[in-house]
């Protein structure tokens, strides 16, 4: 009898279809990843390959539709603005996305990071440390996720008139204050000005009432970027980061790059991120009798960056206030 292979040992045997099946899930063609799922299920192992799990064949099937089918839901649920669904849809099928727990980092996504975060010793380490960790804190994802579940009740306001939804936004915003509350320090204040700003939206009632610059919250790419999010964080959560997710994190953090340098802060010379700099040509003083202790950050373009797979991973040196959504 014919059972289908455990999905380690698909992707071992069959890596070209795994990349596939991941594109189509990064470039949301739902419809087409399940069908690609479909056909990919009913390959056979080899009669020498021994079962290595006690699983039934019902119990592997169930984990692989959650994987290949709810995995698009969830990202489908969230273009369309069901924040919601898909947050309940993710607690369910990759509960470590999105835990509770503070202290919780995604070990999949730890042991398959390349980047060595060095023991903060300074502010500017402790900034770099929580950006490099940023990414895939569930407190953070959370934090998104209740803002653009916000921002749809506005919406749904806006559009119906049902004043009924202004106590489901106080509800809402009084999570947004506390969550951001339970940031540290450095990423409250990044955070503040913003939900200030969607604080003022309670009073809104049509579109006349709000002002330009609060306009560019209901811009539907805010839901693509969290999309793109949940995604990065559930594939991280399952130990594979495609190469155009890689991208989005070197983009990012040659914007990050970009506003250190802009904003000059210092970076102490016994940091790791000064041998990065050394390595690109950027002129770093070294520690001499005039007892020059810091340096500033250059900037970086992306087009060299991505020409060396190596460096991109090496650039991922981030400000904090980046990964605000």
């Amino acid at each position: 009898m014919t059972t289908p292979t455990p999905l380690p040992v698909l992707a071992a045997r069959r890596p070209t279809a795994r990349l596939v099946l991941e594109y189509l899930m990064h470039q949301g063609h739902t419809q087409a990843a399940q069908a690609l799922g479909r056909d990919l299920v009913p390959v056979a192992p080899a009669s020498h390959e021994p079962s290595s799990s006690s699983e039934t064949v019902q119990q592997m099937n169930a984990r692989q539709r959650m994987y290949y089918l709810l995995m698009p839901e969830i990202l489908k649920c969230i273009s369309n603005g069901h924040i919601e669904k898909a947050r309940l849809l993710c607690e369910q099928v990759f509960p470590a996305v999105l835990r509770e727990d503070p202290a919780a980092v995604c070990p999949a996504a730890e042991a398959d990071c390349s980047i060595q975060v060095v023991k903060a010793e300074s502010e500017f380490d402790a900034q770099i440390e929580w950006a490099m960790r940023r990414p895939l804190d569930p407190r953070v994802l959370r934090l998104h996720m209740a803002i653009q579940g916000y921002v749809e009740e506005v919406r749904t306001l806006i559009r119906t008139g049902e004043e009924e939804l202004a106590d489901t936004m106080l509800v809402q915003m009084q999570d947004i204050h506390q969550r951001v509350a339970a940031l540290p320090a450095s990423l409250q204040q990044s955070y503040r000005p913003l939900v200030q700003e969607l604080a003022a939206l309670m009073a809104s009632r049509s579109r006349v009432d709000i002002p330009p610059h609060r306009m560019t919250f209901f811009e539907l790419s805010r839901r693509s970027v969290l999309a793109a999010q949940i995604n990065y964080a559930i594939l991280a959560s399952q130990g594979t980061t495609p190469e155009p997710l890689l991208m989005r994190a070197a983009q990012q953090a040659i914007a990050a790059w970009d506003s250190l340098h802009t904003r000059r802060v210092p970076v102490p010379l016994e940091h790791p991120a000064t041998e990065f700099m050394r390595s690109q040509g950027v002129q770093v003083p070294s520690r001499g009798p005039d007892k020059i202790k810091t340096t500033t950050c250059p900037s970086f373009q992306l087009s060299k960056l991505a020409r060396d797979r190596s460096l991109m991973r090496a650039s991922l040196f981030a400000s904090p206030d980046q990964w605000a959504l």
